[in-house]
């Protein structure tokens, strides 16, 4: 069942935030798209879409790093064993339904690449919505779009309680909108939170690969990287 689950990732600079994002687009787009009447399912009206997105801080991380991971990682979906790709073997048009800005799933499913410079709502009918290095949002903006997500999300859902959020950042300051949030939520039942430093997540790399850039600038290192775990 796809139940409402709210995260908070609170991970090191490099532990691989974007790729992961992407990867739960896909997932969710695979998911979704596997239900024979997602609108049913979710207790919406026949015709209503379905939306995914993803926000990133700005414009250029958002078609450059993100949404070129995100396609690559739809194109390389393969059915096992074989060398057909899932999505297309489901009725999508990888060339004429991957647009630079979404992708459209099928069944009114809408996975949509957007950044907080150009957007102050997200709008649509968002199912889920990743909230990309949050931390380097304005705060104030970061606030406006979590608050206008959630609501939107509560009118659309509020039969399923299906929606989800994610934040995924790491630590700029202390009052970065993302650790305001990892810490108000820290008693929050429905939320899932993950505190880790980029080693810790990405196995690609050790400690001992930022021993220079620790000894040049420790404090900085230790915020961009080391995320003592609570």
């Amino acid at each position: 069942e796809f139940r409402r689950v709210l995260f908070r990732s609170l991970w090191g600079m490099g532990s691989g935030k974007d790729h992961i994002s992407a990867k739960i687009l896909t997932y969710a787009g695979y998911w979704t798209k596997n239900l024979v009447n997602p609108q049913k399912y979710f207790r919406l009206g026949e015709g209503t879409s379905i939306d995914m997105a993803n926000m990133c801080i700005n414009a250029h991380l958002a078609k450059v790093v993100f949404f070129e991971d995100f396609k690559n990682i739809i194109m390389n979906t393969k059915i096992p064993g074989t060398k057909r790709n899932w999505f297309e073997a489901h009725g999508m048009n990888l060339k004429n339904d991957i647009t630079a800005t979404g992708v459209d799933f099928g069944k009114g499913i809408m996975a949509h690449s957007l950044n907080s410079e150009t957007q102050s709502d997200i709008g649509m009918n968002p199912l889920l919505v990743v909230f990309d290095e949050i931390g380097g949002f304005d705060v104030k903006n970061a606030s406006d779009l979590y608050s206008n997500t959630r609501k939107t999300q509560a009118s659309r859902f509020s039969n399923t309680k299906s929606h989800k959020r994610l934040l995924l950042s790491f630590k700029r300051s202390d009052n970065d909108f993302m650790m305001l949030r990892f810490k108000e939520s820290e008693k929050e039942e429905r939320v899932f939170r993950s505190k880790a430093s980029t080693w810790e997540v990405n196995k690609r790399v050790t400690k001992d690969d930022f021993a220079e850039e620790y000894a040049q600038d420790p404090e900085g290192s230790k915020q961009d990287r080391k995320i003592t775990r609570l």
